[in-house]
């Protein structure tokens, strides 16, 4: 697991790394830090050396000098220790040591460069040019610093605002002895640079990725529900079709098997359905079932379903219902339906056949009684509401017998 690994963008974008991922991805990031850490320091340990070499300090200041350069030499020690123990169970066991190992190393390397850097100036003096010496080699760890804590711009920025008026004081300097410092320096923070380029690519082309899979994810779950829709809804009436029915009839009846969870169903055939499309046409019809479609489905309680079963024919499926709660639900929706007039044809009617399962049923026995009881409601004069059982309630409307 990587920084720049898509699948490790993709986790931390959504949140969903482990803690042992966590603990890993933390541990490649202070591998990074001490790899660019190491890589710095030896450039500059570099450049420090050659300075000591080819600059004639006074006997006075040889002293000091070689003090801040054991200082700094000190500093890179710590680096390196810290950067051979990523692997040690040293790192594993005390991370927090660790990481106070490795910043001592950083502060006393930047401390003791920093130093040496003024040093360079008080003896050599390079007027006012020296202040912009001085800005860019304490560029050196601030870009460094802002890298790692991935503001990634501000880091880019900052470093071309170092790195540039560090050419231009190496340019104005010419062959004057302190042009060494500040070669290492340049070239110290001209990696910096590659280096903060190919993470902010590696960032952004991860990033871009991530944004490019979640709206193929998005795209791809828009498309399921559409594809889900379409092959569980009539295209006429919106509501559940043929297949949704069957999936959810069988769902309910495994809940009956396994929990003896009761359950009804009503079937559903609008009166001289025929006739409306002879003398209207069929799209007047058409325009009926969706009417009646809609009457039905607003008439229903949330945990019912109601679907077109084929033709005018309609099923009601109803969880956790009696018989003489199928049986007063059905007559409301036969009464929403009378009074709710359609506005071209007028009074719509229609035909229910209601059951609820019992002991040892099959979901064909239901559909078979819940299609007698309909038969017997069309023989009895249409408009009613007819109940298959052993006894059933009276065949008569609700508003005949008031």
């Amino acid at each position: 697991m990587r920084l720049g690994d898509l699948t490790t963008q993709i986790a931390l974008h959504e949140g969903e790394l482990s803690a042992t991922q966590q603990t890993l991805l933390l541990q490649q990031t202070d591998v990074d830090l001490a790899t660019l850490s190491l890589a710095s320091v030896l450039l500059l340990s570099l450049g420090m050396l050659w300075s000591w070499s080819v600059l004639e300090f006074p006997a006075a200041e040889r002293p000091l000098i070689s003090l801040l350069m054991g200082g700094f030499f000190l500093g890179a020690l710590l680096r390196v220790f810290a950067f051979i123990s990523l692997k040690k169970s040293f790192y594993r066991t005390h991370q927090a040591h660790w990481r106070r190992l490795f910043f001592s190393g950083v502060v006393l390397t930047a401390a003791t460069w920093g130093l040496f850097v003024g040093v360079l100036i008080v003896q050599f003096g390079f007027g006012w040019q020296s202040w912009v010496y001085v800005m860019a080699s304490a560029g050196v760890g601030v870009g460094g610093a802002l890298n790692f804590c991935m503001w990634k711009k501000l880091a880019v920025f900052h470093v071309l605002l170092v790195f540039t008026p560090l050419l231009l004081v190496y340019l104005w300097l010419g062959g004057d002895p302190g042009h060494s410092a500040l070669l290492a320096g340049g070239i110290y923070l001209l990696l910096l640079f590659v280096h903060i380029a190919y993470w902010n690519r590696r960032y952004w082309e991860s990033m871009i990725n991530v944004q490019m899979l979640k709206n193929i994810g998005k795209a791809l779950e828009e498309s399921n529900v559409r594809l889900y829709t379409s092959a569980n809804t009539d295209s006429l009436t919106g509501l559940a079709n043929r297949m949704r029915l069957d999936e959810v009839f069988a769902h309910l009846h495994n809940v009956y098997e396994r929990y003896q969870t009761s359950y009804a169903v009503v079937m559903v055939d609008l009166d001289h359905f025929k006739q409306v499309n002879d003398r209207y046409g069929h799209h007047v019809g058409d325009e009926v079932l969706c009417f009646a479609a809609q009457q039905f489905e607003q008439g229903l309680r949330k945990s019912d379903l109601v679907g077109r079963w084929g033709g005018e024919e309609f099923l009601l499926l109803l969880p956790e219902s009696d018989l003489n709660g199928a049986y007063r639900l059905a007559e409301s929706l036969r009464l929403r339906l009378n009074q709710a007039e359609h506005s071209g044809v007028g009074r719509i009617s229609a035909c229910f056949g209601v059951t609820v399962v019992e002991r040892g049923d099959t979901v064909d026995d239901l559909l078979k009684r819940a299609d007698r009881a309909l038969y017997v409601a069309k023989q009895s004069g249409r408009n009613r509401v007819c109940v298959a059982d052993e006894n059933p309630m009276p065949e008569e409307p609700l508003q005949k017998r008031a």
